[in-house]
């Protein structure tokens, strides 16, 4: 029942739209002015929409052609039309709409044949010619380095509507042409881990023939080139990435910009040679383009590349066990490492010697087979060295210690004439818990302050100070041979001393936590400072080291654990300060405490941290000359 009713309403409608169009025939029959009223009459594009033109560069005319279309059965009429081209505010919103980047191609370059549309009594369609010259449009694209141009057309018409969806055409003039571009990503890292670093900036030569790349038809050179404009567009990486880099000076490069292609080439590269001596630490970023060809009908793509260069190293610098380390950059230039000796294997603290802080060689032991004769060395170990140049002497303060008996622990010394040695024991000890009244005497920090001489020591029982003789062989006593000072400065949390100053302040570096705990330590290194070498040491608020204050400056991560006993902050040849200390890696504990190197940064309000306030896996490398 349901369907017979739809099909007789469907009927109905026939017979009504049949009746409409009897009616509107015969009263066109009737009234000759119809015919000549063209409010219902339509015109539209065929093709219309975006439509891509695919033309050789070399081609020196080109035509697109386009029909105009009368639609509907009334073709008694004349309609009349023309074809607009787009503004520049239209293309730029259809642009934004449609997530492209044409440009619109000037009018000049092309013509309308005809200018006018004329769709004649009788006539349902008419034919309109887009004329262009390919090699003239290519001659703009390559002095102004511009990406695909498009000739954007509207059709109006005085006396016809038109149909919004295909009134528009848009003709992308897409050039096919030989093309010299970079073969890489946009940026490209360089790690300058040599004296002279020779760069390779590869080049590729793209181009069509039949659809096919095909290899270089000719012998062409062209050249890479620093754009005039370098440090603005590394300002404005900086500001796109947030990052920081410095345009890498002229000085410190030499651009070998001719690149010499031959005929079945198809990638070819330039040469860039960079000398890290004129470098400081810092990251550099130089910004190239291709330049010039001697092709003329070859485009060097506008594409620019960003190479960066760093000096860098990877953290740990020694992957074994250097624990409590200490170094000093003696007279000769190279720097010298101290550790603590690990159960007695080193047989008295190794040395090792570096020209950069990162690569370290083996170069003897500061006590090898000269075991202190105050000490039993089958009971005790020798921990966190500290040395020092005082006079004409490399100064070496030790502790020879156990673990748990924190009253039998003391701190030794001896010298030498060179940071390698022979170093030669004083014979007796320099402090001890019977003279100093302090539990747990290690981990000893020199510090001179005008014609005074001090050490620093103490491990989670207090931090106390001393004043030395002047060769620092010796505490200074009065005639009872008692310290003429000794002072506390921090309180327990703290062991492992190093005090820097900077400006107005003396910092006081120390570590806290469990030390020796494998991946499960919580060491740490924290921070107080003092505008008075003795104290007192507070931290932002104001609170003291002394009742165990302090700001944070490096912990553990995921793969680090207790990174801590920073030695001597080193500056480098740029100025820029470094913190060495040791530290666990998480997935392989037994390796021992690892030697680290980080770079010290500082707030603008002066206080001390480490890029993220943990180990990083990779710096930029101290500068050294």
């Amino acid at each position: 029942m349901v369907n017979k009713k739809i099909y007789l309403f469907k009927d109905i409608v026939r017979l009504i739209s049949c009746c409409l169009i009897f009616f509107s025939c015969s009263k066109s029959e009737d009234n000759k002015e119809a015919t000549t009223d063209n409010v219902n009459q339509f015109i539209e594009l065929s093709p219309y929409g975006l439509n891509i033109a695919k033309v050789s560069n070399e081609e020196e005319s080109y035509s697109f052609d386009i029909t105009v279309k009368r639609i509907g059965v009334n073709t008694s009429s004349s309609l009349t039309g023309s074809l607009i081209p787009w503004n520049e505010n239209e293309l730029t919103n259809y642009n934004k709409e449609k997530d492209t980047n044409y440009q619109l191609l000037p009018a000049d370059y092309y013509n309308i044949t005809p200018t006018n549309i004329l769709l004649e009594p009788g006539s349902n369609e008419t034919q309109i010619r887009i004329n262009f010259n390919p090699s003239r449009v290519f001659s703009i694209i390559k002095e102004n380095l511009i990406g695909e141009f498009v000739i954007p057309l509207r059709l109006e018409s005085d006396n016809a509507k038109t149909t919004s969806s295909r009134r528009d055409i848009l003709i992308v003039v897409s050039l096919n042409y030989p093309k010299i571009s970079f073969a890489s990503d946009r940026v490209i890292s360089i790690n300058l881990n040599q004296d002279i670093t020779h760069v390779e900036i590869s080049t590729k030569f793209e181009y069509e023939v039949d659809g096919d790349l095909c290899e270089s038809p000719w012998d062409f050179t062209c050249q890479l080139t620093v754009p005039d404009n370098a440090q603005t567009l590394v300002t404005q990486y900086n500001e796109d990435n947030n990052s920081q880099y410095t345009l890498l000076p002229e000085d410190s490069y030499e651009l070998k910009d001719e690149i010499l292609y031959q005929v079945s080439d198809i990638q070819v590269s330039g040469n860039l040679s960079v000398s890290r001596s004129l470098l400081s630490t810092e990251k550099y970023l130089l910004p190239l383009t291709i330049g010039y060809c001697s092709n003329k009908n070859i485009l060097c793509d506008n594409q620019i590349l960003y190479v960066s260069f760093s000096q860098t190293y990877s953290n740990p610098v020694l992957a074994e066990s250097h624990a409590d380390p200490t170094v000093i950059r003696a007279d000769d230039g190279f720097f010298y490492l101290y550790s603590t000796e690990s159960g007695g294997i080193n047989d008295g603290m190794g040395i090792y010697r570096s020209s950069n802080l990162i690569e370290w060689e083996w170069t003897g032991q500061v006590l090898h087979n000269k075991f202190p004769s105050w000490s039993v060395k089958s009971e005790y170990d020798l921990w966190a060295p500290e040395i020092r140049k005082i006079g004409e002497q490399y100064v070496i303060y030790y502790s020879v210690a156990k673990w748990g008996e924190t009253q039998k622990c003391k701190i030794g010394v001896a010298n030498a004439p060179s940071p390698t040695g022979p170093f030669y024991d004083k014979g007796e000890p320099l402090i001890t818990y019977e003279e100093s009244g302090v539990d747990n005497c290690i981990d000893p920090f020199f510090w001179e302050e005008g014609d005074k001489k001090y050490l620093f020591w103490g491990s989670f029982k207090g931090i106390y100070v001393t004043e030395l003789t002047d060769d620092g062989m010796s505490v200074k006593k009065d005639t009872d041979g008692k310290a003429i000072f000794q002072q506390q400065v921090a309180g327990k949390a703290f062991e492992a001393t190093c005090i820097y100053k900077k400006g107005n302040y003396y910092y006081l570096f120390a570590s806290v936590g469990s030390c020796c705990e494998g991946a499960n330590s919580t060491y740490r290194v924290v921070v107080g400072r003092s505008a008075d070498l003795l104290g007192p040491y507070v931290n932002k608020n104001g609170g003291k080291m002394l009742d165990n204050q302090y700001e944070l400056v490096l912990q553990g991560n995921s793969l680090w654990a207790g990174p801590g006993h920073n030695s001597q902050i080193v500056l480098d040849d740029a100025g820029t300060e470094w913190m060495i200390y040791h530290s666990y890696r998480k997935n392989d504990p037994d390796l021992g405490r690892l030697l680290m190197l980080d770079r010290l940064l500082w707030t603008d309000d002066g206080w001390p941290y480490i890029l993220k306030k943990e180990p990083s896996e990779q710096e930029v490398r101290p500068t050294i000359h």
